[in-house]
């Protein structure tokens, strides 16, 4: 059964008395018990599925776009109270009101207003292209100064101990010490300054310890005080940021305070 275009005013395009007959033919058919109640139930709804409607935009007293709906209803001659729905949903709710409505014309525009300038296929195109950024960083790997892609620290990069390149690695050790004199561990480098990177002591004594003081030869500043047990007791000292010696030409030496122990030293660095 078709339900016309719902026009009522003036009987223009209005195809009620079709409507009517049919209507009145399932009334008959209802009294002789053909068909139930539920199935005319389900005709009306599908009638009233045809229904007129209006929907619009509204922004509520809260700044919440809804979408506001008014179902028609041919009984009244008039709109049911609408229903608003949130963005994405199907539950209706309830707005703070009171609402205010959105001129679609101007939504619109303010949405393309909005999205002007933003990035599309045309604007990446003018974008720098994969190839051109590859020709332009180096690849990975150990590379020479001209070769490589050049890096910054960041502005709040927390202190990096760092020291001179060295020239030229040196070393030194001791044999048994069992004085109090002072010996040298790296001999003194002509005009040049020694940084020294790690010191290894040791005691061969079975029973004498004693406290060792590494100096500086030229001056003999202490620089490093430390104990080395008897029976293979000493210590070792990796220095992160060199110990460097105060001038140039200077030895580093080892004093042992206690007589009678066998203390043996080791040192290595570097001398610019």
């Amino acid at each position: 059964m078709s339900i016309g275009n719902l026009k009522t005013e003036g009987n223009k395009g209005n195809n009620f008395p079709y409507q009517l007959r049919n209507l009145q033919l399932l009334a008959d058919v209802i009294a002789t018990g053909a068909v139930s109640n539920a199935l005319l139930t389900q005709i009306l709804t599908a009638i009233q599925d045809g229904s007129d409607y209006e929907a619009m935009l509204v922004v509520d007293n809260a700044g919440v776009t809804w979408l506001e709906v008014k179902v028609w209803n041919p009984s009244t001659g008039t709109f049911d109270p609408p229903v608003y729905y949130a963005p994405g949903s199907n539950t209706p709710g309830s707005p703070a009101l009171p609402v205010t409505y959105i001129n679609p014309n101007t939504y619109l525009a303010t949405i393309a207003s909005n999205t002007t300038g933003l990035a599309t296929e045309v604007t990446l195109s003018t974008r720098l292209a994969d190839a051109t950024f590859t020709s332009r960083i180096n690849t990975l790997g150990q590379k020479t100064m001209a070769a490589s892609t050049p890096v910054v620290l960041a502005s709040n990069q927390s202190t990096i101990p760092t020291y001179p390149f060295p020239t030229t690695m040196v070393s030194g050790a001791t044999g048994a010490i069992t004085n109090t004199s002072a010996t040298t561990i790296i001999a003194a480098q002509a005009g040049a300054v020694t940084y020294v990177t790690q010191i290894l002591v040791t005691n061969a004594h079975a029973t004498v310890g004693t406290v060792v003081r590494i100096i500086d030869g030229a001056t003999t500043n202490v620089l490093y005080t430390g104990y080395a047990a008897p029976a293979g007791g000493g210590f070792s000292i990796s220095f992160p940021t060199p110990l460097r010696m105060p001038s140039s030409n200077s030895a580093l030496q080892i004093i042992c305070v206690t007589t009678g122990s066998e203390v043996y030293a080791s040192a290595c660095g570097f001398s610019i």
